[in-house]
């Protein structure tokens, strides 16, 4: 079988895969709503939503501010100690 990427390229499609859920999961580790979070991010709602469905990817310079919130966004993990 011909792979028409290799390995280790992301196709644009896995990408916003990739990135909705990334999103997603971000805002409601923040408990924000879309506006919130867009407002967070200085974008529309429907940017955020645009987002989240995978319909488009967020710009690189977004993708950044979004990585920061995510370095700030308390962990999903919890931890127990016994």
């Amino acid at each position: 079988m011909n792979n028409l990427y290799p390995s280790h390229m992301v196709t644009k499609h896995r990408q916003k895969e990739i990135w909705s859920g990334r999103v997603y999961e971000l805002r409601f580790n923040l408990g924000l709503t879309q506006e919130e979070m867009a407002a967070r991010l200085g974008v529309t709602r429907m940017s955020v939503i645009n987002w989240e469905t995978g319909r488009f990817l967020p710009a690189p310079a977004i993708r950044s501010q979004i990585i920061e919130l995510e370095n700030q966004a308390p962990s999903k993990i919890t931890r127990v100690t016994a």
